[in-house]
């Protein structure tokens, strides 16, 4: 959940920023999801709660 959040807030700031017809840049969450080096079994929740809260409260104040 916080990976694709803040891969949100930044296809949005690309879509802001960059000139009209420009590519969105994809990913593909499943590989991620399957990828142990970034420890989504692993890894304490709320460091990616605390991810998800500052990207949309960056979110918020910027637009």
């Amino acid at each position: 959940m916080a990976d694709s959040e803040a891969q949100s807030y930044a296809r949005l700031r690309r879509l802001i920023s960059e000139a009209p017809g420009s590519s969105i840049q994809g990913c593909d969450e499943a590989a991620w999801a399957d990828n142990a080096t970034l420890g989504y079994t692993s890894l304490a929740i709320n460091t990616s709660l605390a991810v998800v809260a500052a990207v949309r409260a960056a979110s918020l104040i910027t637009l």
